[in-house]
């Protein structure tokens, strides 16, 4: 067995690694002592160093030292180890610095793991000092550098004693200047160690260590993904800025680093720079931060002063944070606290009281900042500097320092709501000083916007600490007066703080004084509206109150909706439409169409048209969100089988027609669609409601009752075939429509669409602009129809069949100028992804348009379109009939060139548009447009001096990425 393990050692030296090799000698190690596999390694000195003979050596070693048997004898065994260690002196002293060192530090740090505890200190502080004095680390390879780590960590964890400073020298040099993510990981978590041990000598090399670290700020460190698997950059991040507070002897270093970074002119590294100081501090102490918190608050002033990035301001505030609640807690005590926080909050009282207030908003973050940061933080503030801040108030009349004391008590009051634990705990007149502030604020306009979040603030506090509702009712009867300002901005502004109070709890407060107040105007004032508006905004901003607000509206609507104020009925169906809107899980489905029911019942004795026009919108919204079920008790209510329904109970039962869905079972449905077929075309006054039923009853109905219904629009046809009025074409369009969205009954559009077509080319009418509002109508699709069937892609669908039967008449000169409108209101409509699908038939159209003179600026406006969404069809080449090569592309750019000529005359936004479809095509790949590139220049550099400016921008910008494109010429 001695002589095959010989035979491998001598096959593994001369011959080089081999896998198999490798896995020979593994297994023939594992069940040999250490002692014998030592003895039958060759001698280093007998071993060629340029045929990588002692490299390999050193290999064997690591090989021997994992997998030989672990004896106890042999882990104590002196001997041995001095034997071993005396090895790697000699080794040390001689070996090449090459990539394959690495094998030697590897079998070393095991040798080191290996004989823990009885290296002898005869040969361990020679092979420490040699290997720090010797070995360069940053000369080595990845591998090499990577193993010198494994030593160091060896060393700090279970050879402290060894570890003196020499030992944070040398992790220095080694770690400086390292570019490898993994070995830099590996060294910053060796480094807190290192220094833990020489707590006492470290601050004699703390600048140059600092050196070391800071060099690699801002860290910028993209992995692959490999890299990443192993070390993310969030963790090489976290690692190297705790490296940097592991003494307070980098304080002075780190702070004038950092403080000097916040004010880079790259934003991310501002952010990163404030990050790291609020990570320092935490490392530092209080102490610590005590002593430089002027210079760095001084730093963060200038940043907040002069920085308008969202990013910047956040950190710098978070730093505040985080200082506040280092320098000022329990711990510290509350004098102490005092003095460190006067340093943050001095500055900002001092401001107030200067004669020019220019940096209160900035304190205002401040000062909100340090109150967030903890209760204690906050109790601090509200004991000690109400009274100051309500001096202040007092003896100044100028608005910005009042604005300035406002700001202050709000970002005070919102932190003081965060930690509501000590609101008991603050003395009652802190709350009264600040009550008087407000109450003098809320009667002066001038401070009613800033006063509006403070005066709701205090509410809650008062609500939470006092039974009596005084204090709380001034402060919600100010809130409602602001709410019902004339001035948009106090109304906007208190509807947000009110839906902030729902949200933080206070529904009983806004119930008791806001919504039962405003209620109880209504009666008593002849134009509420305002007041009406206010209280739908407040339904839906509260949804608990939505109920309540309800039950109340129907009360007065059974007093009014006879013979009181048209009005006021109106301002309620448009309170109701609204809470329609109001989605909630506190609103019981079933309750809310007990409301629609009382709401039929009582306007079935109303004939008022405008009362009834504006119910019937309410009703289509409000049942169209019913399901089939309730719907079908609403149309039973109704009674659609009754002979003489009365005025009231018509406009109901359209209401219903409009709303309802698939499989809604009505009567004499054909009455009602020959009765809205007549009034459509006859009546003016109804003609918009009756379009929407005729659209929902072809749309909705069953296929089966609508085939018995054509014989009503072809004979319309039949009567107006040769003159139809614009009411005969909505109401023609309206019918088809039902038709085309739902797809299966398109055939029963084919008629109406014919009709369309021919009335096109009767001679001496134009009929264009009527038909083309239909086409576009029909493509636009529901028109506030609830409920509406609609097949998948029918835009689609009916544009291709549409434009198949319209194209032959392009030839028409004639009728051209209606089929362009036409076809634009069409295109207007068509769904942006559609256009590569049907750029063969897009462009030929809109070329026509655009070179017309008609609808110019609509055409290229979709040509832009088109060139963004289908950019292979202009420039694949193609070839006509007679294989001549067709220069779509070429084409193109000369008509938009041509457009941007004054002389041709075309309009400002046709000239514009010409521009945009030219920089759409400057994305297009290099080598198709290159070619194109000096006539376009060319006609630019005379569009940049077109008279009008959003033309010149235009072809500004175009001329730009032209002038970018490689014409390899």
């Amino acid at each position: 067995e001695s002589k095959k393990m010989n035979q491998l050692i001598e096959q593994y030296i001369q011959n080089g690694e081999n896998e198999k090799l490798k896995q020979e000698l593994e297994k023939e190690f594992e069940f040999k002592r250490l002692s014998d596999v030592l003895n039958a390694l060759p001698s280093f000195a007998n071993l060629n160093q340029e045929n990588d003979e002692q490299t390999r050596l050193f290999s064997l070693l690591s090989i021997a030292f994992d997998k030989s048997l672990k004896e106890e004898s042999i882990a104590k065994d002196e001997e041995l180890s001095i034997v071993v260690g005396q090895v790697y002196v000699v080794v040390i002293k001689s070996v090449e610095l090459d990539q394959k060192i690495y094998h030697m530090l590897d079998s070393l740090n095991k040798f080191l793991i290996r004989f823990k505890g009885v290296v002898s200190m005869k040969i361990l502080p020679h092979i420490v000092t040699l290997l720090l004095e010797h070995i360069q680390c940053q000369s080595l390879y990845r591998q090499g550098r990577l193993s010198f780590m494994d030593i160091l960590e060896t060393l700090i964890f279970n050879y402290p004693e060894m570890c003196k400073i020499e030992m944070i020298l040398a992790f220095k040099n080694a770690f400086n200047r390292e570019r490898d993510p993994e070995v830099m990981f590996k060294g910053l978590q060796l480094l807190p160690q290192l220094v833990h041990i020489n707590k006492i000598g470290v601050d004699h090399v703390a600048e140059g260590l600092f050196d070391s670290l800071s060099g690699y700020f801002p860290l910028t460190y993209t992995p692959s993904p490999e890299q990443a698997e192993k070390v993310s950059v969030e963790a090489l991040k976290e690692t190297l800025y705790t490296a940097m507070g592991v003494t307070n002897g980098f304080a002075v270093f780190a702070y004038e680093f950092f403080l000097e970074k916040v004010h880079s002119s790259v934003i991310s590294t501002r952010v990163e720079a404030l990050k790291v100081l609020a990570t320092i501090s935490k490392a530092y102490g209080a102490e610590t931060v005590t002593n430089h918190l002027v210079e760095i608050f001084t730093a963060i002033k200038t940043v907040l002063l002069r920085t308008p990035e969202n990013d910047v301001r956040v950190a710098a505030l978070e730093l505040i944070t985080d200082l506040s609640d280092i320098i000022s807690n329990e711990q510290v005590g509350e004098k102490r606290s005092l003095q460190a926080l006067s340093h943050l909050t001095m500055p900002a009282i001092n401001e107030l009281l200067a004669p020019k207030t220019t940096l209160a908003h900035i304190y205002s973050e401040v000062m909100g900042a340090i109150a967030s940061s903890s209760a204690f933080n906050c109790h601090l503030l509200l004991r000690f500097f109400s009274s100051q801040l309500n001096g202040i108030y007092a003896s100044s009349s100028t608005v910005p320092k009042r604005v300035g004391v406002l700001h202050y008590f709000n970002v005070i009051l919102a932190s003081a709501l965060v930690f509501q634990e000590i609101l008991e705990d603050v003395p009652l007149n802190c709350w009264q000083d600040i009550h008087t502030v407000v109450q003098i604020s809320v009667n002066d306009d001038s401070l009613a916007l800033e006063v509006i979040e403070p005066v709701a603030r205090l509410g809650c506090i008062y609500a939470s600490i006092k039974n009596d509702g005084d204090e709380v009712n001034h402060c919600f009867t100010s809130l409602r007066k602001f709410l019902l300002s004339s001035d948009k901005s106090q109304s906007n502004r208190s509807l947000n703080v009110i839906e902030w109070l729902y949200n933080f709890g206070q529904q009983a407060a806004i119930r008791t004084f806001i919504v039962e107040p405003l209620v109880s105007r209504i009666l008593s004032e002849e134009d509420c509206t305002s007041i009406f508006q206010v209280i739908s905004k407040l339904a839906m901003a509260c949804p608990s109150e939505v109920i309540y607000v309800a039950d109340q509206l129907i009360q007065l609507l059974k007093k009014i909706v006879i013979s009181g104020p048209q009005q006021h009925v109106f301002n309620i169906l448009s309170v109701f439409s609204s809470l329609l809107d109001v989605k909630s899980n506190e609103i019981d489905e079933q309750e809310w169409h007990k409301y629609l029911l009382e709401i039929i019942e009582l306007f079935k004795n109303v004939d008022d048209d405008h009362v009834l026009l504006k119910l019937n919108r309410y009703l289509v919204k409000g049942i169209g969100q019913m399901s089939l079920n309730d719907q079908q008790i609403i149309a039973d209510k109704l009674g659609f089988d009754s002979e003489n329904p009365s005025k009231a109970s018509y406009s109901m039962q359209w209401a219903v027609l409009i709303a309802m869905r698939v499989g809604l079972q009505i009567p004499q449905t054909e009455n009602y669609f020959t009765k809205a077929l007549l009034s459509s075309i006859e009546s003016d006054k109804e003609r918009g409601i009756m379009l929407q039923v005729l659209f929902s009853m072809t749309n909705k109905l069953p296929i089966e009752t609508l085939a018995d219904y054509k014989m009503y629009h072809e004979n319309i046809i039949a009567t107006f075939k040769n003159s139809a009025p614009p009411s005969v074409m909505l109401t023609l369009g309206s019918i088809a429509k039902g038709y085309i969205l739902r797809g299966r009954a398109m055939a029963f559009s084919d008629p109406i669409m014919d009709f369309f077509i021919k009335t096109l080319q009767v001679e001496g009418k134009r009929y264009g602009k009527s038909i083309s509002h239909v086409y576009g109508q029909i493509m636009q699709g529901e028109d506030d129809v609830p409920n509406v069937v609609k097949t998948i892609m029918y835009q689609q669908r009916f544009f291709s069949r549409q434009v198949r039967q319209l194209k032959p008449l392009l030839n028409q000169d004639d009728v051209l100028d209606d089929l362009l409108h036409v076809l634009s209101k069409m295109i207007e409509s068509l769904p942006k992804a559609a256009y590569a699908v049907h750029v063969d038939m897009l462009y030929p159209l809109l070329m026509k348009i655009a070179t017309s003179g008609k609808s110019v600026e609509s055409a290229l406006q979709n040509l832009a379109l088109l060139l963004k969404e289908a950019e292979p069809f202009f420039t694949t080449i193609v070839y006509d009939d007679n294989s001549a090569p067709i220069d779509r592309l070429g084409e193109f750019i000369d008509f938009c060139l041509s457009m941007l000529l004054l002389s041709n005359g075309y309009p400002l936004q046709a000239r514009r548009q010409a521009c945009s479809c030219l920089l759409h095509i400057s994305n297009f790949d290099e080598h198709r447009i290159k070619e194109y590139k000096r006539r376009v220049v060319r006609a630019l550099s005379l569009a940049v001096g077109d008279p009008k400016r959003i033309v010149r921008q235009a072809a500004r910008d175009c001329a730009n990425n032209w002038y970018m494109v490689v014409d390899f010429q």
